[in-house]
């Protein structure tokens, strides 16, 4: 299987993404904690180039959505994705996420100078609470995606809880 990149970058004003392959359940926690940390600094506008992005899992899309649900919330903005492919396109109106973001056709900035993501080490046991906390917000979208995804989120809770005790 191949594996995912991300690369981003910043200006004054923007955070820049890119998914290069796969966005997966194994760089979306870098993903996530780099979101963070630009909201963290007052950055808010977030650009998505999906052009290079091979597929997404759930785990991935769940990080979005929440990632999208929480500058909607606080911020009132959307993360802007472009150079979406038809397939891209399709999971995430499959799961609702779309409503969430602004999706444009074309490039709306000049690139920035990009840097790879380093993957974030994590355990086996936070691995599976990050994927169980994305399914929980692609579960909260529709009732199509809990019934879609109530059976990895049975699953991953009894994992946690396995390697609870």
């Amino acid at each position: 299987m191949e594996t995912g990149a991300i690369e981003v970058g910043t200006t004054h004003q923007k955070v820049f993404v890119k998914v290069k392959g796969r966005g997966d359940f194994l760089n979306s926690q870098a993903l996530k904690d780099f979101i963070n940390t630009m909201m963290e600094k007052g950055l808010t506008d977030f650009l998505i180039d999906l052009k290079e992005c091979k597929t997404m899992d759930s785990t991935f899309m769940g990080v979005l959505a929440g990632t999208a649900l929480q500058l909607k919330n606080k911020y009132q903005k959307k993360i802007t994705l472009f150079h979406v492919e038809e397939h891209n396109l399709q999971l995430l109106t499959t799961l609702g996420i779309h409503i969430f973001l602004n999706i444009v056709p074309h490039e709306l900035e000049e690139p920035v100078q990009l840097e790879t993501l380093p993957a974030v080490e994590t355990s086996k046991s936070n691995t599976a609470q990050e994927m169980l906390k994305a399914h929980a917000v692609l579960m909260e979208i529709s009732e199509e995606n809990k019934i879609k995804f109530k059976d990895v989120y049975e699953y991953l809770k009894e994992e946690i809880n396995k390697n609870k005790g």
